[in-house]
Formats: structure tokens, C-alpha cells, sequence
């Protein structure tokens, strides 16, 4: 799963897809890896391109060009072909391996009812769903600030007053993320590697467990580039749990391997 969200659809549709199974065989588990396989083709040319563009980039290559799409993309022009590639390999993502995810979900939930093991792993799947969530959620909160800023950093005219506003609508938007933390609680919790209850995945999300509104003129005291700085932070640990969550879910996964 790495480079990707693991998208687990609602309890309802997961638990209707897996009520829809009935060959819980090791030539099915089989055909699903062969599946992914097949999807991860496309996916793992364009990283390899990326990985060239980067090298170029870094004068790490004799390359002084790559390939995508029918364009070529020198050196004066290797981040706009990066960023092509970024949007690529996303639109697959999104638009291919959804499917996927559900029938391989529903494939594991299937098979977990049938021998009296459902529960912890359904509580792994929305427990995942929702730190999938949080972490969508602070990552476009992050592009949506850099956005807006430039936005007002192309205007020929900005005034004051909406600059105010502006950095006043950041600190209701970080602190909007606490909301979201909150909505934590509610999940019957599954412990993972170092972070045993809610409370301690919150402190592994952000210090103190929650974010602390910046006050005053943001732009001039350092409070915009804190802000930034505890968004940056926030993704980081969100990348490494969602990590853990899905370590936790495969070796689950695992145990339910040995039955088949």
C-alpha cells in the first residue's frame, strides 16, 4: 500500500460485499494478488519515470530527458513533467484500485466471519477508515492554505483587511482538525505498534493531542509558518501510523491465512 490510501468503503457496503462471498479458496486469494499485480503495472512505469525525473533533476544521470504520455520533458521542464506524472499515478489510484480494496477487504471479512473472527477485524477497518479520513483531511487543508496564498501573492493589489481575514480563516481551519480528532473517540479502538488507546494516537498525530489556535497578526509573529510547520508534522505522523494500521490489518490478515 505504499504511495496510497487503502480505501475501505462504509461497514454497510463492506459487510454486503462480504455477505456475497462464498469461495474462501487459496486459488482465489491467488487470482486477488494477481489482480493487484496487474493494476500495479501501470503504476510502477510511471514511478520509475519519476525516479528518473528526480536523477535528472539532480544531474545524477547522463539523461538529460524522459518520455510520458507522448511529450518529452527536459531539464528545463522536469518539474512540470513530475507533476503530470503525480497526477497520473493518482487518477490511477483513485479510479482503478477501489474495487480492488473492496473485494480484497470483503474477501478477508468473509473469511474471518466463517471461522468466528469478525469483529477485531471490522474494528481494524473502520478504525483504519477513520485515520485514512483524518489524514486526507490535513493534507488537503495544507494545499488548501498554500492555495489561497498564492492566490493573493499573484494579485497586484492585496489589502490589508483581507490578508487579515485571511490568516484569521487559517486558525479556524487548523482548529477545525481538533472537530475531526474528536470524532476519534467514537471508534472502538484496536491497539497498534506503541499507541494502545485513542488518547495516545492523538499525542502520535499532534502534540498534546489536539492543535493550538494561533492568536494575533499570524503573517508577522511566526504564526503562519507555525502553523505550517505543525501541518507538515501532523501528515508525517499520520504517513507512519497509517502505516502501523496497515502493518496491523495484513498481519490480521495473515493469521486468517493459516486457516484456509
Amino acid at each position: 500500500m505504499n504511495n496510497r490510501f487503502l480505501s475501505i468503503p462504509s461497514s454497510e457496503e463492506l459487510q454486503d460485499a462480504a455477505d456475497r462471498i462464498t469461495d474462501h479458496s487459496v486459488s482465489q486469494l491467488r487470482k486477488i494478488k494477481s489482480d493487484l499485480l496487474e493494476l500495479m503495472r501501470p503504476v510502477q512505469e510511471i514511478q520509475e519515470l519519476m525516479s528518473k525525473a528526480v536523477q535528472i533533476s539532480q544531474g545524477a544521470t547522463t539523461q538529460s530527458s524522459f518520455t510520458f504520455n507522448g511529450k518529452t520533458f527536459g531539464k528545463k521542464k522536469i518539474e512540470l513533467g513530475y507533476n503530470e506524472l503525480t497526477a497520473e499515478r493518482e487518477r490511477l489510484f483513485a479510479e482503478k484500485f477501489t474495487e480492488w480494496d473492496k473485494h480484497f477487504c470483503a474477501f478477508h471479512l468473509s473469511l474471518s466471519k466463517k471461522i468466528g473472527k469478525n469483529i477485531e477485524l471490522s474494528d481494524l477497518y473502520i478504525q483504519h477508515a477513520a485515520i485514512t479520513k483524518f489524514f486526507k483531511s490535513v493534507t488537503q487543508l495544507k494545499q488548501r492554505i498554500y492555495h489561497e496564498l498564492e492566490d493573493l501573492q499573484n494579485r497586484e493589489e492585496v489589502e490589508q483587511t483581507e490578508v487579515n481575514t485571511f490568516g484569521h480563516r487559517v486558525s479556524d481551519l487548523v482548529m477545525s482538525l481538533n472537530t475531526e480528532l474528536d470524532a476519534l473517540e467514537e471508534i472502538n479502538f484496536v491497539p497498534l505498534s506503541n499507541i494502545e488507546t485513542v488518547a495516545e494516537l492523538r499525542q502520535a498525530i499532534i502534540d498534546d493531542g489536539s492543535f493550538k489556535k494561533e492568536k494575533g497578526p499570524i503573517f508577522e509573529n511566526g504564526g503562519f509558518n507555525r502553523i505550517l510547520a505543525t501541518l507538515d508534522s501532523a501528515i508525517s505522523h499520520c504517513q507512519r501510523i497509517d502505516q502501523k494500521s496497515i502493518s496491523a490489518i495484513l498481519l490480521k490478515h495473515q493469521e486468517l491465512h493459516e486457516g484456509i
